[in-house]
């Protein structure tokens, strides 16, 4: 075959094409660093780059994510820690201050300290990051904690984005950190009356008269002391047959039902037996303690809940002594003239028709009236306090009865006006029941009227009855406290009036809500069963905003719930959401149904009612709701607590209590639902109110009240002793939260660590893929560069070959 120069130009310049076109891809390469530039020249290269610059883009984003959140988590837990050193200190001065060598100076100096520390403690709660407040949960651009202590954050969690589907929180909300929860701490309360050996201490009465009472000693109850010893006698004689000192216990149990029941005891049995009953009544078995009940040092019952993470433990108990047997209503205590013996007091009473007289077992020329007074913002009376401020508002009259100093029935009316003080009804009683001049001596000790006789004249037998203006009898005068449980009426602040029991769910222990059923809370399961007629009734009595005066009932039922002011004549309906709208099922009414109720007949807007219809309709409910909010609104706090306010008025005239209808009668159980009480004080408790806790800590030392009692100060308050344990539980609370935002931390800083050794991991592929290898591309340049000029060599050859090359 005949080779011509056409044919060597055919053959060599696609060679030198091809070499060209590769010398220009090794060169692209080598000067922007990646293998392809376009997805066509490799769609798999393409492809894996994409995936993989995403994966990077990602890790960037989580670590950017993590850094913020570890930032804002490391000054969480730093900001946590100081709040426990703080606390530390905040006990070693409040220890120093449980020192009874304390002077009143020297204790009010401490308490101005601890009133630093709170302050500081404050400061710390309102640390902000980069202008973010820490404790108030996602609302960080609200100041968590302002001066009264109360808490405006919410609780969410912020996270940090770990990745698809993982987030990590890097917050501890104030919710948890101050209103949080120990589920492992265990409910404990106390009583506040102290109780001294009353044999010791009056051993003329009750040993031999002929004892002086000089060589009285004073020796707080033990258990080992009979019952003689703790309630008192007004002879020597000891009544071993007959069980005349009578227990009325209310109780809340760890799951939330409630009971009544009376114990009976004689006069030598022990206080350690009256203990085991108590425990008994919690359902103490031999084999199974669910409650461990205890006498502390100063004669005052102590209980603990033996279960953990329940804040629903409570306590009542009053006695009295009477051989006729015992009372199977506790209103009946109030009038009867037997001698009661006060375990739990506080500054909340109730209402009272009629009140009488208890009687001094150790000086029969003395005695008290059973009426604690004090005004309706819990302020001890003085000479000058209007009575309106006192009793009810309505209160007309009060009628004088039973006998005089002789023994002669009285019967005078004393009329209560606008200007009436408690000196003029003093004064009137003096005139009143004394026969003689200066037969009766009246002083005001402690907002108790006390009475003394002249010797012989103790034939007097005081029964006071309030009337309003009919002089009809009135539920108007104030109660024994020691008496009333959970039928005492609401403190009243300005314009507002506020519940002390805090409603809680019995299934997870949390605060009820608007939203949350009755029936969650109740002591009974059912709440209301129409199978077997079992209803709840629920009675409001008060003062409207007008000062009018209401006897309300509140009836519910699986049937339908109403209400009524004149005991079921006229019954409102209660309605619910459904469509169509019908009366509420008693076991689905929620708080908000029950507060709005509530306004209603508190603000007086009660929903019409159109002829010939005897009840409203939703419409007429709906109108009478909106209408009562123009003066006034109901509300559950954060604590589950009720709050009445009148918007309209700084001071409102509103006066309520609400209550069980069963709630004084011993011969039902206890009471399904409590709003207001008597109730025992805590020592301990698994849910946490931090800076409330902290206020009431710092009260007990500015109060100089060492201890639970009912002389000195708040009565409510548990004083500096018990106090100590709250700074324990506080701090013990500050400690968990702190090793929470530590695992937190620690989770933060792994998740930074792995995602970056995954970013770093994903960049070495990246580069793999789509990077170009300098060296190795230099090479291959270098080789093409050679292969390029031995084409064009011989490109150069073929061009100067001729003919004679081929002959």
């Amino acid at each position: 075959m005949r080779i011509t120069q056409s044919m060597y130009y055919q053959n060599l310049n696609p060679d030198r094409s091809g070499i060209a076109q590769k010398l220009f891809d090794v060169n692209k390469q080598i000067s922007s660093g990646s293998k392809i530039q376009y997805a066509y020249e490799s769609p798999t290269t393409f492809v894996d780059t994409l995936r993989l610059d995403d994966e990077i883009k990602t890790f960037d984003q989580v670590i950017s994510s993590v850094n913020s959140g570890s930032k804002f988590s490391q000054q969480t837990d730093s900001t946590i820690g100081e709040f426990t050193k703080t606390l530390d200190q905040f006990k070693t001065k409040l220890i120093q201050a449980a020192s009874s060598a304390n002077s009143d100076e020297s204790m009010q100096a401490l308490a101005s300290e601890l009133r630093g520390i709170e302050s500081h403690l404050r400061d710390l709660a309102n640390t902000s990051v980069n202008g973010q407040y820490i404790f108030s949960g996602s609302l960080v651009d609200q100041k968590p904690i302002d001066q009264n202590g109360d808490y405006h954050g919410n609780g969410d969690s912020m996270t940090s984005f770990l990745g698809s589907n993982v987030r990590q929180a890097y917050n501890i909300s104030g919710s948890d950190l101050f209103l949080g929860e120990e589920s492992t701490t265990q409910r404990k309360i106390t009583t506040n009356v102290k109780h001294l050996n009353q044999t010791l201490l009056y051993p003329d009465v009750m040993v031999d008269p002929t004892e002086p009472r000089s060589s009285a000693t004073e020796q707080y109850i033990t258990e080992s002391d009979t019952i003689r010893d703790l309630v008192g006698d007004n002879d020597n004689v000891v009544d071993t047959v007959n069980s005349q000192n009578h227990f009325y216990i209310s109780g809340t149990k760890h799951d939330g039902s409630t009971f009544k029941t009376t114990i009976d005891m004689k006069d030598d049995e022990t206080v350690g037996d009256l203990i085991d009953k108590i425990g008994k009544a919690f359902g103490n078995t031999s084999a199974n303690q669910v409650v461990n009940v205890s006498l502390n040092a100063y004669g005052q019952i102590e209980i603990q809940d033996n279960l953990p993470g329940s804040s629903k433990l409570d306590f009542h108990m009053v006695a009295n002594v009477d051989p006729a047997g015992a009372v199977t209503n506790l209103d009946t205590l109030n009038s009867n003239g037997t001698r009661v013996v006060e375990f739990t007091k506080s500054e909340i009473s109730g209402y009272q028709t009629t009140v009488g007289q208890q009687r001094n077992p150790y000086n029969p020329d003395s005695f008290i009236l059973n009426m604690d007074m004090r005004t309706k913002t819990s302020d001890l009376v003085s000479p000058s306090t209007l009575l309106t401020d006192v009793f009810r508002s309505d209160i007309s009259s009060i009628s004088f009865g039973g006998t005089k100093t002789d023994g002669s029935a009285n019967a005078d009316t004393f009329n209560v006006t606008a200007t009436s003080t408690v000196q003029d009804l003093v004064t009137a009683l003096k005139t009143s029941y004394q026969v003689a001049p200066d037969d009766l001596d009246v002083s005001i000790v402690n907002g108790r009227i006390n009475f003394s006789t002249t010797s012989g004249q103790n034939n007097i037998d005081m029964q006071l009855t309030a009337n309003d203006a009919a002089s009809n009898p009135l539920k108007a005068l104030s109660s024994n406290a020691s008496i009333d449980y959970d039928n005492a009426k609401f403190t009243k602040s300005g314009s507002h009036l506020l519940s002390n029991v805090p409603q809680i769910v019995k299934a997870d222990n949390s605060y009820a809500t608007d939203q949350t059923k009755l029936s969650d809370v109740a002591a009974y399961s059912p709440f209301v069963d129409a199978g077997s007629a079992l209803t709840q009734q629920l009675k409001l009595d008060g003062i409207d905003i007008n000062g009018n005066p209401f006897n309300a009932q509140i009836d519910l039922a699986e049937g339908g719930s109403t209400f009524s002011l004149d005991g079921g004549a006229t019954n409102y309906t209660i309605y619910n959401m459904d469509t169509p709208r019908t009366a509420v099922n008693g076991n689905d009414m929620t708080y908000k149904q029950l507060t709005d109720v509530i306004n209603m007949i508190v603000s007086n807007n009660l929903p019409a009612i159109t002829a010939p219809a005897t009840t409203n309709t939703d419409a007429e409910y709906d109108a009478a709701i909106t209408s009562s909010l123009n003066s006034s609104v109901v509300t559950l706090d954060n604590k589950g607590q009720i709050n009445f306010e009148q918007t309209s008025a700084n001071t409102t005239k509103a006066d309520i209590s609400l209550y069980d209808a069963n709630s004084t009668d011993f011969t039902k159980g206890g009471s399904a639902l409590e709003f207001n009480a008597n109730s025992s004080l805590t020592i301990s408790d698994p849910k946490t109110d931090f800076f409330a806790q902290i206020d009431e800590v710092i009260k007990s030392v500015e109060q100089k009240k060492m201890r639970a009692d009912t002389q000195t100060g708040d009565l409510r308050n548990v004083g500096i002793q018990n106090a100590i344990q709250m700074i324990d539980d506080l701090n013990s609370h500050m400690s968990k939260e702190q090793a929470k935002s530590g695992v937190q931390s620690q989770s933060l800083q792994t998740a930074a660590d792995r995602t970056q050794m995954l970013k770093l991991s994903s960049t070495s592929m990246r580069s793999d893929v789509i990077d170009t290898d300098i060296a190795d591309a230099t090479l291959t340049l270098n080789q093409l560069q050679l292969n390029y000029q031995a084409i064009y060599s011989s490109l150069s050859k073929v061009s100067k070959l001729s003919l004679v090359n081929y002959l």
